[in-house]
């Protein structure tokens, strides 16, 4: 609480799948490209993450705007960790 109190925030974020030079070795390998095509394919947002997406998500977090956010846990994901979140919900 004395960290909150003085504005330190301790939040997280849980990045998914992004493409990065080193992600794309990765995926054009043959031993995990197939793999990864099926992984990047199951995101439900469509699309892999860019360094961007996490970027702008640490802007955030760090702008007044984020004040009342701490000991957070954000994914970063494109919905992925929801997705797999929701068996039982309904």
């Amino acid at each position: 609480p004395d960290y909150a109190r003085r504005g330190v925030s301790f939040n997280a974020i849980a990045p998914g799948y992004i493409e990065t030079p080193m992600t794309e070795a990765v995926a054009k390998s043959e031993a995990y490209g197939s793999a990864i095509q099926e992984f990047v394919a199951s995101i439900p947002i469509g699309r892999p993450g860019q360094p961007n997406d996490v970027a702008q998500l640490i802007r955030f977090l760090l702008s007044p705007d984020a004040a009342f956010i701490a000991g957070s846990l954000i994914y970063c994901d494109g919905a992925h960790d929801a997705m797999m979140r929701t068996e039982g919900l309904f």
